[in-house]
Formats: structure tokens, C-alpha cells, sequence
């Protein structure tokens, strides 16, 4: 079981709440986080990763038979028929995901047919290791300080950029919380990568953590915390930055 920070409940923002169950929950594969660029394998064994936003993804089962110790975070996980539900009425609908008209009808069924047989193999994982699929949001993870290494995050936390940017940076900063010094959070590139937003969110996270995109084709997300010393000298070197700007 995770090391948690307390045992009393935490007040719950219904807000905050709503803004978590309106991002659409999606199916994926274990395969489409390393195209993604999200881990390689090599980074698996013997590391604990969370997954936020996890949805009905087979990926927290694969890579604990790989060797993590891996959690997957949810707020749909209370109730896994929402959570079908909602994958088959959004993420295989086209009425309802006008981006699955750009599909061709075979390229949509073996959509239909890789996101149905990774559902399977996540009702599997969730039946065999429940305590290891937990029903929060990326602003209240149940973990203590410094406890990941890696936090990934497919097509979640980005939705909730584009949409909600202080949610966002206060999710950023609750995993930031929870990473080991020179840990990772990596999210999906499909951001609004413009350099006001770049900019704006390495304002925001500048005295303890560094931001960096990686990659074109796929771009990652990818924010790493720093230690408090790094931290403090990161600081200073932005302030002498603007000190010359303003010289």
C-alpha cells in the first residue's frame, strides 16, 4: 500500500471534483505510453511510477510484471461501469469525438478492437491488484512526500491544461510533492505548446522544479523536481537573467 501523508479525509472542492470527471477517460495500451516517449523499457524495473489519469489503461498491470511498483490514479475508479461507459460514448464515439472523423472506417475499428482488448486486460489487473488502483485526482494523490520516481501522464493533465491552467499547476506541483529529488513528471505533448504558455509555466514552477519539452514529431512534457539547493540556485540565475534584461 502507498505511504500516505495522514489518515483524516481531505476536504473535497466539488469543483475541483467536476473538473477531474469532465476529462474523458480513454483505453491505453501499455504500447502507446513508449510511443509516446512517456518511459522506455528500460526504465521500468525496480522504479515506482504513478499514473494519473490512468482510465482503463493496461498500463500499470504491464509494468508491474515488469518490475515496478506502480500505482494508477482515477477518480473514476469508484465506479468501473462509468468508466467503460464513458470510454465507449466518448473515446470510440464519433458523434461524440468529432476527432474520430478523420479516422478511416479500418483504422477505427482497430481502434474499437486494440482499446476493447486493452479494457479486458485492465478489468484483469484491477480484479487481481485493487490496491494499486485508486479513485483520486492529481490534486489530492495519497502518497507521502518524495515517494515516486516517475509520473506519467497520457492525454490527462493536458486536457486539463487547455482548459483549466490553475487546476493544471496545481496538479503539477501535488506530483512534484510526491517525486523524489530528480524525479519526473512526463505528460503528452498535446498541450498548447505556444512560448507564452511554455513561458508561463516555467514561471510558475521555477523555485523547484525545471521544464523542458522534448522532442518534435511526439513532443513530451517533461518537468523534473530539483533539489532545494538546485532549486535556490535556478532562482537566482532567472533573477540575474531579468537584472541584465532590465540593465
Amino acid at each position: 500500500m502507498p505511504e500516505t501523508i495522514d489518515e483524516a479525509p481531505k476536504a473535497i472542492n466539488p469543483l475541483e471534483t467536476r473538473a477531474w470527471t469532465d476529462i474523458h477517460s480513454s483505453a491505453s495500451s501499455y504500447s502507446s505510453y513508449l510511443s509516446a516517449g512517456l518511459l522506455l523499457r528500460e526504465q521500468i524495473k525496480g522504479i515506482r511510477i504513478i499514473d494519473i489519469g490512468a482510465g482503463a489503461s493496461d498500463f500499470t498491470e504491464e509494468v508491474l510484471q515488469r518490475g515496478a511498483d506502480a500505482y494508477a490514479i482515477d477518480p473514476r475508479y469508484t465506479s468501473l461501469d462509468n468508466l467503460e461507459s464513458d470510454i465507449m460514448n466518448f473515446s470510440l464515439n464519433k458523434d461524440q469525438n468529432p476527432n474520430l472523423s478523420r479516422l478511416t472506417d479500418d483504422a477505427l475499428r482497430q481502434l474499437v478492437e486494440q482499446s476493447s482488448e486493452t479494457l479486458e486486460k485492465f478489468k484483469v489487473g484491477f480484479s487481481e491488484n485493487p490496491t494499486r488502483y485508486l479513485p483520486k485526482s492529481a490534486t489530492e494523490l495519497p502518497f507521502s512526500d518524495s515517494f515516486a520516481d516517475l509520473i506519467v501522464s497520457n492525454n490527462c493533465l493536458t486536457q486539463l491544461a487547455r482548459n483549466q491552467y490553475h487546476l493544471y499547476i496545481k496538479a503539477v506541483r501535488e506530483c512534484i510533492r510526491v517525486l523524489k529529488t530528480n524525479g519526473k513528471l512526463r505528460t503528452d505533448g498535446n498541450l498548447p505548446i505556444e512560448p507564452d504558455f511554455i513561458a508561463k509555466v516555467r514561471t510558475d514552477l521555477s523555485n523547484y522544479a525545471k521544464f523542458d519539452l522534448l522532442g518534435v514529431d511526439t513532443p513530451v512534457i517533461e518537468i523534473t523536481k530539483l533539489s532545494n539547493t538546485a532549486a535556490v540556485q535556478r532562482k537566482s540565475n532567472i533573477l540575474r537573467q531579468l537584472l541584465r534584461k532590465t540593465s
